[in-house]
């Protein structure tokens, strides 16, 4: 292999280096710990109640790419007794990163259940605002309405996590890949003006 090849193969692995992308989309962790799935019973005809607890073990993090979208069992509603009632639930999904915040929402339910062994009702969510973050990605938070009947409690209820804009971030290069590229740049440099003398 020549001069001219050696260096132009070195000024090309430098700009490489330089161009990269830091990540291919947006990490998230989320925050078991602050994360909540709460409910509030405000009555009920007979004798009836409702619990709600996350349902997902700990920490846990997940990468998304701008358009995708992750799903999973947020958290678990239990019916218990036999009559009808109303709740409203509050749920929260934190992060740890991206730097964010968490997301919140309300949501109301009617339901009917049999000793939690048939349930029947809906529970309906408010929407949340997209989540800007520092780097200025966007993404959504959805929780899963439900209605119809379920059958043996408890019942789980899914997030939904969109990415919908994925800011990319260009690494900075190393010291060394900067020499590598000037290396490469001044044996291209010398090897052009040996081939022309």
């Amino acid at each position: 292999m020549n001069m001219l090849k050696v260096a132009a193969a070195t000024a090309l692995l430098g700009i490489t280096a330089f161009a990269a992308p830091a990540n291919a989309g947006l990490v998230f962790t989320v925050d078991h710990g602050g994360s909540a799935l709460n409910v509030d019973t405000s009555g009920c005809l007979g004798w009836c109640d409702v619990t709600a607890d996350l349902a997902f073990g700990g920490d846990f993090t997940f990468t998304l790419e701008e358009g995708n979208d992750y799903t999973f069992t947020f958290g678990e509603i239990t019916p218990s007794g036999v009559g009808a009632g109303h709740a409203t639930f509050t749920a929260t999904l934190a992060f740890f990163e991206p730097i964010a915040g968490s997301a919140s929402s309300g949501g109301e339910a009617y339901y009917v259940t049999a000793g939690g062994v048939i349930t029947g009702g809906w529970l309906i969510w408010d929407d949340v605002p997209p989540i800007i973050t520092a780097d200025g990605s966007e993404f959504t938070v959805d929780f899963q309405d439900l209605s119809g009947i379920d059958f043996f409690a408890p019942i789980g209820v899914k997030a939904t996590v969109k990415a919908i804009k994925v800011v990319e971030t260009v690494d900075v290069p190393e010291p060394a890949m900067l020499g590598l590229f000037g290396l490469g740049l001044v044996a291209l440099g010398a090897a052009r003006r040996r081939k022309a003398a």
